[in-house]
């Protein structure tokens, strides 16, 4: 497969095995890379930040380099340390001058270079230590608060287990939490993995640490555990959380993974560990996984083996779920200029939008303003029927915003470098080359990475239509989106005639791209798949508009869609 060799979508510097990036010293940053003998050694390199500018600036003493193209940031500002770049942007703010700049000094480097994390290297090279912390929340003060256990594991099969000793509270909480640092000095992991880590395992730790006095320097550089109040948006839900950063590694939280994969598949009936868990049959023991509460505070008191199963059974259930649930993320991490863990949390338009700077920064080419927002018509939605429906079909064009792009040459007016283009055909392109190797391949772990790096593709693919309305997109073109809408809501109408008058009662219009009918006793579905579309047909038997298909002998039951417009 030549996806490897595609710098627009890799980058163009080809250093292999990165595993994370740090900001360093003065002017340098520190390049963490994994030797093939499994070891890890830290690179400092020159660091030059930037800034996109609209106009020359050398009345403000500031050497700039012009850039090609006639596009709004036409000028460039290289700087040698961060400390310079948030001066020069409050410069620059102060004098009325407008700019562009990124806030993430990792996203400047990995830019600026064309690099990007794990090149070359295996997910199973990847050195992931799991974390599960047991506690107990006492009063509102929290004065009887503590930790009963904190559970470690990595994907080499090495555990440890450490208890708190009731008996002797604050020494034996002190010693623990000062092994857990040593532990993760010692074992040197790229990721810190655990189900609803930010929430849930890591606050309770930093709180007894700072009542303890104990340091929590996790960073490979001697970092200090950090924290911000952030916010995330996934699908209708917006989750509130503090972001934990140390430098040097990652934190990788299942309980977001699991949530950006419900977004899909609607298929979850919780998000604890252990209702993710039970969802993909990774529980060994349903009733270990489960213990909670004052049951698992006695089993902690009366220091029974039941607590030790359920404390390791943690750190098991969380590597499995991040085993299934995090090989497409490594992957982008791979593609995008954003450290492993902002991968993950980063919106598909944002990290296309990404894609476009790094290219445009590569070729030394002006970048457009942000665009003005617009409203437009988005996809055709309508009922037909309602009630309960039997012999019910699902018809859905495969792959229809970017073939309608690619078609009708619906691209970004300002995407003078054509990257919009060639990103898309290539993107396809990769994809089926993906799915058939999959196909192909005996070998289950292979099997699992293709079709890791086929959903990649997928997703980057679907989302190109979404750029074209994204406010926050430098190349995004509302005019470019609304003739996407146009062309599918005419095609899914003529589709919709040509049911009709072959006997097939449409019950619902979904969106752009698919339709539900009630099957007629023949229909020549034959002469719709001649078409330049890829058109699937299947039964589709739904008990609630959510559910996942059943047998074509079980009644539909048909409700009214929510209907909405970009």
């Amino acid at each position: 497969m030549e996806f490897e060799k595609n710098t627009m979508l890799l980058g163009a510097d080809p250093t292999p095995r990165i595993v994370a990036i740090e900001l360093g010293e003065t002017g340098t940053v520190r390049v963490y890379r994994r030797e093939n003998d499994g070891s890890t050694v830290a690179d400092v390199e020159p660091f030059h930040p930037f800034v996109w500018a609209d106009s020359d600036v050398v009345d403000l003493g500031i050497e700039t380099e012009k850039l090609r193209g006639d596009l709004k940031y036409a000028w460039l500002i290289t700087v040698d340390s961060w400390k310079e770049l948030l001066a020069l942007r409050n410069g620059l703010r102060n004098a009325g001058r407008d700019f562009f700049a990124f806030t993430d000094p990792v996203q400047h480097y990995l830019t600026a270079t064309g690099r990007t994390l794990f090149k070359d290297l295996p997910f199973e090279e990847l050195k992931r230590m799991q974390l599960e912390v047991l506690s107990v929340v006492g009063g509102d003060l929290g004065d009887n608060d503590h930790i009963m256990s904190i559970a470690l594991s990595d994907n080499t099969g090495w555990k440890e287990l450490l208890i708190v000793d009731p008996k002797n509270m604050q020494e034996s909480e002190h010693a623990a939490l000062k092994r857990l640092t040593t532990i993760i000095k010692e074992r040197d992991p790229d990721v810190i993995e655990g189900h609803d880590l930010f929430r849930v395992q890591l606050p309770p730790l930093v709180a007894r640490a700072k009542k303890l006095k104990t340091k929590l320097d996790w960073g490979r550089s001697d970092g200090f555990l950090r924290s911000r109040p952030s916010r995330l948006q996934i699908a209708e839900k917006t989750i509130d959380y503090p972001k934990f950063t140390v430098g040097g590694r990652h934190f990788v939280d299942t309980f977001l993974l699991a949530q950006f994969y419900d977004v899909g598949m609607r298929s979850l009936a919780g998000f604890e560990r252990t209702d993710v868990a039970r969802h993909f049959d990774l529980c060994d023991s349903e009733q270990i996984s489960a213990l909670t509460g004052k049951e698992l505070e006695c089993a902690y008191k009366d220091d029974s083996e039941a607590f030790r199963r359920r404390a390791l059974c943690g750190v098991r259930e969380t590597r499995a779920l991040s085993d299934l649930l995090s090989q497409s993320y490594f992957i982008q991490a791979q593609i995008f200029p954003y450290n492993y863990q902002d991968v993950i949390v980063r919106g598909n338009a944002t990290r296309i939008n990404a894609l476009f700077l790094r290219e445009y920064f590569r070729q030394r080419h002006s970048i457009p303003e942000l665009p003005m927002v617009q409203a437009f018509e988005g996809g055709y939605t309508d009922i037909f029927l309602t009630g309960v429906a039997r012999n019910v079909w699902h018809c859905d064009i495969a792959s229809l915003y970017p073939s309608i792009m690619l078609q009708f040459d619906c691209f970004p007016a300002t995407d003078q470098l054509q990257i919009f283009r060639h990103l898309l055909t290539d993107l396809r392109t990769f994809r089926l080359e993906a799915k058939a190797e999959m196909r192909a391949e005996q070998d289950p772990a292979k099997q699992h990475h293709l079709q890791a790096l086929q959903n990649t593709f997928k997703i980057l693919l679907n989302s190109f239509y979404g750029y074209l309305g994204f406010a926050q997109g430098h190349f995004a073109d509302f005019d470019a989106a609304a003739h996407v809408t146009q062309i599918g809501r005419d095609l899914l109408k003529k589709m919709i005639d040509w049911l009709g008058k072959h006997g097939a009662q449409v019950m619902q219009a979904c969106r752009l791209q698919n339709c539900n009918y009630m099957q007629p006793a023949r229909l020549p579905l034959q002469k719709i798949r001649s078409t330049n579309y890829n058109v699937r047909w299947q039964r589709n038997c739904r008990r609630e508009s959510t559910s996942r298909s059943t047998s074509s002998s079980m009644p539909c039951s048909v409700t009214k869609p929510r209907i909405t417009r970009c």
